[in-house]
């Protein structure tokens, strides 16, 4: 979201078109704050409570969960589903520096991680699947046969 009505508010020229994004500010503040704490700056937290980001979408046979892992192979990724539950752990580490190198600046996340997701129905763990292909992770949740949508015929009387 971009407002580019705000700055006219605050005495900016109106002839300028300024953009004023709320985002960008927050993250100018919370590297502020870590500066002024002693932290690194431009660092991003290794345990983000938001890596990798996810698509979940259902449907009757049941779901399929994508998840954005840049950088992570097939062993990179624990998968555990206990029946409505589906937990993603692992590990991203960085790269290593090579001699004579000094890291400017450093955005991506890195460290262990752990996201879990309850989903509206029980999985089918016994036949769920899971592939990594260009760093997208994507499971296919069964739902239990118990848990299947089913037909019913209506009979004409």
């Amino acid at each position: 979201m971009v407002w580019t009505h705000f700055p006219t508010l605050l005495g900016a020229a109106p002839s300028r078109k300024v953009q004023w994004d709320p985002w960008q500010e927050m993250g100018r503040l919370q590297d502020e704050v870590t500066r002024f704490l002693g932290g690194r700056q431009h660092e991003a937290p290794s345990n983000a409570s938001t890596f990798p980001p996810v698509r979940i979408v259902t449907d009757a046979d049941g779901a399929r969960l994508t998840a954005l892992v840049p950088g992570l192979g097939a062993g990179d990724v624990e998968i555990v589903i206990e029946r409505d539950l589906v937990k993603l752990e692992g590990t991203r580490n960085l790269p290593e520096a090579r001699d004579g190198e000094n890291a400017v600046r450093r955005e991506r996340r890195h460290g262990a991680f752990s996201r879990s997701f309850r989903l509206p129905f029980e999985v089918d763990a016994d036949a769920a699947q899971a592939r990594v292909l260009n760093g997208v992770l994507e499971l296919t949740l069964p739902r239990t046969p118990e848990q299947r949508p089913k037909k019913i015929e209506v009979r004409a009387s």
